[in-house]
This record gives C-alpha cells, structure tokens and sequence, in this order.
C-alpha cells in the first residue's frame, strides 16, 4: 500500500499533517500502529516506545486521516515508518521535511513578554531654551571620554582567559586518552556501563562501532545519547544512513542518502571537520527526480527541482 504525508492547509501554522493512501485502498475504522523503522519503535500517547500501540481512531478529511500534533511533535523530517491500519492495510511512508511542527513548539521560550501596560507620553520641549535654561541652572557637563586603560585591561584578560581555555582543552585530550587507555574500551554491550560513567562514549563509538560483539541496537542507543553531547556523533549518525560509507555495519534496516545529507548538515554547521566534504559527496550523489531526495537538495545542498 502506498502512503503520503502532507501538510495539512487548513492549519498553516503547523502541528497537522494529513495521511494519504491510493484511491480504493482501506484505511480500516482509522486506528493504526506507526513504527519508527531504525529502531523498531512504537509511537504511543507519550512518544516511542518498545510496547506496540494503537492511535485512534484518526479523524478523517475528504483526501486524508488527520494527523494532529500529538503524532507530529514526536515525528522527525524523514523519518521511514511503518503504518498498518487496524482491519485495512499496511505500508511504509518517509516522513516530508515541509511539515510544520507545532505553533507551541516552534515557539520554545516565548517571545511574548515585554511592556503589557501602555508606556506614558513623553512631553516634548519646544524649540528654544530648555527647562534648565529658564531656571537659570548651569548647563550639563559631558562625561570625559572613557581611558583606553580599562579598555586595555579587558583585552588582556579575555586574551589570558582564551589561553587558559586552550591549555584546559589540551590537558583534556591528553586525560582522555590515558582514559582510554586505562579502562580498555571492551568492545561489548556489557562494556556500555563502564564507559559510560567514564564520559567515555565517543572513543568506544569509533573502536567498536563495528564489532562483533556490540549488537546493532547497543550502537545507536549510544550515538543517540552522544547527539545531545557532542556534534561528531552526527557524522557516525549519517555514515550509518549513507548507502555508500558504512552501510554495512549500520544498525538500519534500510539506508536513506536523504536522511545521512541531514545528519551531514547538521554537523558541517555545526563546525565538525570534514563534514562539509561528506555533504558535498552526499549531494552529489542525491536524484533530483525522487522526491524525498529533491526535498533534501532543496533543504541541504542549496538547490532543487
């Protein structure tokens, strides 16, 4: 079975999408089950999880089932899912980059507060002299110009405070790779808890991302922990999505050149070495005749059709 997502016109500010299937095909009495393909995660009331669960029944449009900001907050831009429809049918469908999340999220931290109260006119004074000058009081005197002393002293502090932050970031590497060193790296889903009260995550993700003895949901329950910690995690993220890098040791059912272009992106912005060069490659190699890859093109690699 065939499906599409859009987003649905009638909410433009986002947080709706409408769930599309080929003409004639059924949709059941609109319950169904979406699951996460990467990881084989249900979304449920409060967001994925291993249990499978049920949605619905899904109000219904004259093109589509409604899907509300319950199921598009927890959804990301090409994400591959499942769908199967309680007494109709089952298809997979790959989440679109142009739907909107919702208005109270894209709005995180409000810009809302401010002045509430109406501000008093400011009288203004009438060419001529000024109220200090009718008074007969002595005209203001200007502040003498700032010494450049103060000036200097501050340079030198943020120069002596950058040169302490370098020599932290050296002594760092150096402590980490004793670390390293000290504790083995066991490449074994056991070895996770060790390494973890270590901070030593990245350094086991690039030893024993490939091992033997790491099962697949092991690595991408670490790399999805490091995404929130450090950038490179990115990088590892989108070589297990490119077809073309590390596809073989992906813990992904299925690659998608469109999904490693985000991760690639994400952390080429995010300043890591060498990930611009991955995007470039990635882009390369994206076909503008696909959709989900035209949409990539146009969000990723400065272009589209």
């Amino acid at each position: 079975m065939t499906f599409r997502i859009i987003p649905d016109p009638r909410h433009p500010l986002g947080g709706h999408a409408l769930l599309t299937t080929d003409e004639g095909q059924s949709t059941g009495n609109g319950q169904l089950t979406i699951r996460r393909s990467y990881d084989g995660r249900y979304l449920g009331a409060s967001g994925w999880q291993l249990a499978k669960a049920t949605l619905g029944p899904l109000a219904s449009a004259s093109n589509g089932l409604i899907l509300g900001p319950d199921v598009v907050r927890h959804v990301d831009e090409f994400d591959n899912l499942e769908i199967s429809f309680e007494g109709g049918s089952t298809g997979s469908v790959v989440w679109p980059g142009n739907v909107l999340p919702p208005p109270d999220e894209a709005r995180g931290g409000g810009l809302g507060g401010g002045v509430t109260e109406p501000v008093p006119d400011i009288p203004v004074v009438a060419t001529g002299a000024t109220e200090a000058e009718d008074k007969g009081d002595p005209p203001p005197v200007e502040a003498p110009p700032a010494s450049r002393r103060g000036t200097y002293l501050v340079l030198a502090l943020v120069v002596v405070v950058l040169a302490i932050a370098a020599a932290l970031y050296v002594l760092r590497d150096d402590f980490a790779r004793t670390r390293t060193a000290e504790i083995g790296l066991e490449c074994s889903d056991d070895a996770v808890t060790d390494v973890t009260e270590t901070g030593m995550l990245l350094e086991w993700v690039e030893r024993c991302g490939t091992a033997q003895g790491v099962t697949p949901q092991t690595r991408l329950w670490v790399v999805e922990r490091l995404i929130g910690e450090t950038p490179e995690a990115l990088v590892i993220m989108g070589r297990w999505y490119d077809p073309a890098v590390e596809a073989g040791s992906s813990p992904f059912e299925r690659p998608a050149i469109e999904i490693a272009a985000r991760y690639y992106a994400e952390a080429a912005t995010a300043g890591v070495d060498g990930a611009q060069d991955l995007l470039d490659d990635a882009c390369g190699r994206l076909d503008a005749g696909n959709f989900m890859q035209n949409e990539a093109i146009t969000l990723y690699c400065g272009g589209g059709q």
